[in-house]
């Protein structure tokens, strides 16, 4: 649903401001694309299905695949600032 709002233009004044855009980042995307301790079992149990899987995008509505349908959308309207916000916590994850 936040996909599809977050993409039209005519909302584009609802998700401009570059701290709701990191809200968003912060509170809905992020934690959706960690890895979950029922991720690492599968992956210790399976490693090529769940890669297979992970790759291939077997399950449409993953919590993986719909966070980052989410940040497509909001490339969109605001690539620069999204791709900024983005760009600062992969490097917090890096350190």
């Amino acid at each position: 649903f936040l996909s599809s709002l977050v993409g039209k233009a005519m909302h584009q004044g609802l998700f401009s401001s570059p701290e709701v855009l990191q809200q968003i980042c912060e509170k809905i995307v992020i934690p959706n694309l960690m890895l979950r301790e029922f991720d690492r079992e599968n992956f210790e149990d399976n490693p090529l299905d769940y890669i297979r899987g992970d790759m291939e995008g077997s399950d449409k509505d993953s919590r993986r695949k719909t966070a980052c349908d989410l940040i497509r959308s909001m490339c969109k309207n605001f690539e620069a600032k999204v791709t900024e916000i983005c760009l600062g916590y992969m490097k917090q994850v890096l350190d």
